[in-house]
């Protein structure tokens, strides 16, 4: 290309597009935009809309075959799916007793495990001779609440389970667990296990769990819920 002619190119090429750019501005200012959008109301009201009458819902059936199907096993969180589960459980018992039934009081059992496991800062955890000694307290007041109504239930039942002790102090807001092995081989891993390890120790929370839910008292009073 000649080199003289080239400055006269990109000039022409410049002048083109900024005309062009003008001529879409003016196009869109001039539009009447009133009636582009009743244009597009008529448009949405011609879309098939569902209502209760022309709607088809699954069947039972088909909701059942979905639900044996589906790769998805959690029903939601961990409350939630428990409480399913147990239903579950209550509804293939032939024998339950239904005046007995008690999910409000497994719920709120529930929270409470919630809070004392999420709702919990560890001051401190020191190893000792024969296990640990950790020194909790809760973020919230409902923790705090949860707290004790657990740590009145749990040594009983965890020294139950394994031998171990849990002596609880409390100082207003903080909580002091000394928690001891009188087997040596278990001392690694009773320090291992640390604050939660040790509230999750044994398989009684499940049974504890249906108790509630089928309207048994687990702990003979020692926990409101």
């Amino acid at each position: 290309m000649n080199n003289k002619l080239a400055p006269l190119l990109i000039i022409s090429i410049s002048v083109l597009t900024i005309t062009n750019l003008k001529a879409d501005e003016m196009n869109h200012a001039n539009m009447d935009h009133a009636k582009h959008m009743m244009q597009m109301e008529g448009e949405a009201k011609q879309a098939v809309i569902p209502t209760a009458a022309t709607a088809k819902f699954p069947s039972k059936d088909s909701v059942a075959s979905t639900a044996s199907s589906t790769p998805l096993k959690e029903a939601g969180n961990a409350i939630f799916g428990t409480i399913q589960e147990a239903i579950k459980m209550l509804d293939a018992d032939p024998n339950t007793d239904w005046t007995k039934v008690d999910l409000e009081g497994l719920r709120q059992h529930l929270i409470d495990m919630e809070n004392f496991t999420s709702g919990v800062d560890i001051l401190s955890n020191e190893k000792i001779e024969k296990g640990s000694k950790i020194v909790i307290r809760a973020k919230s007041r409902a923790a705090h609440e949860s707290l004790l109504r657990a740590l009145k239930a749990h040594p009983s039942m965890m020294q139950a389970e394994t031998g171990w002790t849990m002596d609880v102090k409390q100082n207003k807001e903080r909580f002091t667990l000394t928690i001891e092995t009188q087997k040596p081989e278990e001392v690694a891993r009773l320090r291992a296990l640390g604050y939660i390890g040790v509230m999750a120790l044994g398989d009684h929370h499940q049974v504890h769990h249906w108790m509630m839910a089928s309207g048994s008292n687990p702990h003979d009073g020692h926990m409101s819920h």
